[in-house]
């Protein structure tokens, strides 16, 4: 069977004495629009919808629109046209939302603060130097790729981090600070990170290293490290421990942004 466009009388609707096909449904029941060659699926209603650049559904409530599929050779678009969120429900019951404004919650919760808003992978190009006098440092990477990466979900960014043989090239005074966080940490937030140190001039029992934020109070992109001592004060790991050309040091942390 056979529907066909209305073509020289002028007459409006669909009519089966027009000039072309423009709806095709085959011995199967499969429908085609836009193709009177319905690709099949076994055992499956198959509706097939083609046009020369793709194909759009458009989806109106009392006159306007206020949803859209489109699919053609660059993307497929599930398009929500208003400001209202897409809703995604599983045994009659929302699952997932994605809202209007971006950001994706589950579970029927609506609150824009709850909703992940982001998630992305990369590398970073960690800085070494003093706290007093910057100096110049290089560091090798071999053996690890990528030497300095990150993983941020929402607001929370993971880094993993190892450098390699520092070596001082013009000297630098002070505490040792990395720099070149790939997001800078938010106010107020006082995170502590896994350390592992070797061939540093430390002396004494080292019972624990930390990496934190040079500053907790306020925002910043630099990490400064902590020695802990058993029955002694901490204090900071210095450019004095560094032995040039050996000194490795690699972390992990944790830490918000805002």
């Amino acid at each position: 069977m056979a529907l066909t466009k209305v073509g020289k009388e002028g007459i409006t609707g669909i009519s089966n004495s027009s000039d072309a096909t423009a709806i095709t449904i085959n011995s199967s029941e499969n429908v085609g629009i836009g193709t009177s060659t319905i690709t099949n699926t076994s055992n499956y209603r198959n509706i097939h919808i083609e046009g020369t650049n793709g194909t759009i559904m458009r989806f109106m409530a009392n006159g306007t629109q206020v949803g859209q599929i489109q699919a053609d050779t660059n993307e497929f678009q599930l398009n929500a046209i208003t400001s209202d969120p897409m809703v995604f429900k599983t045994n009659n019951t929302e699952r997932m939302r994605l809202l209007s404004s971006g950001g994706l919650t589950f579970n029927g919760d609506m609150a824009a603060a709850n909703a992940l808003n982001d998630y992305e992978e990369g590398t970073w190009t960690p800085t070494f130097f003093g706290s007093s006098t910057a100096g110049t440092y290089t560091y090798t990477t071999t053996g690890n790729s990528p030497y300095a990466n990150y993983t941020k979900i929402g607001r929370t960014v993971t880094l993993q981090v190892m450098l390699n043989n520092i070596t001082e090239s013009s000297a630098g005074s002070g505490d040792v600070f990395v720099g070149g966080l790939p997001f800078d940490k938010v106010a107020g937030s006082a995170p502590f990170g896994c350390v592992h140190l070797n061939n540093w001039n430390t002396t004494g029992t080292i019972t624990g290293v930390t990496v934190h934020p040079t500053t907790f109070a306020n925002s910043g992109d630099k990490l400064q490290f902590t020695l802990d001592f058993d029955n002694t004060a901490s204090n900071s790991l210095s450019l004095s421990h560094l032995k040039s050309g050996s000194s490795d040091v690699g972390f992990s942390l944790t830490y918000l942004t805002a």
